[in-house]
């Protein structure tokens, strides 16, 4: 079982799935590309609900 699912293994769900597993989180990424390298969608957009939820890094994010 699993605490939090990611989906989507661009650079925000990997650096997000990367700081909840490094807390003690239970982390699975879903992602759809079968191969490293294929290009990416990302558009950032994590919710403040899990932000406040699960103490998400501060600085992952920037005013803009």
């Amino acid at each position: 079982m699993y605490d939090v699912i990611v989906v989507g293994g661009g650079p925000i769900g990997s650096r997000v799935a990367y700081q909840l597993a490094v807390s003690g989180y239970r982390v699975l990424v879903a992602e759809a590309k079968e191969h490293l390298g294929e290009p990416v969608c990302c558009t950032g957009i994590i919710s403040l609900e899990c932000v406040n939820s699960f103490s998400v890094e501060g600085g992952l994010f920037s005013a803009r």
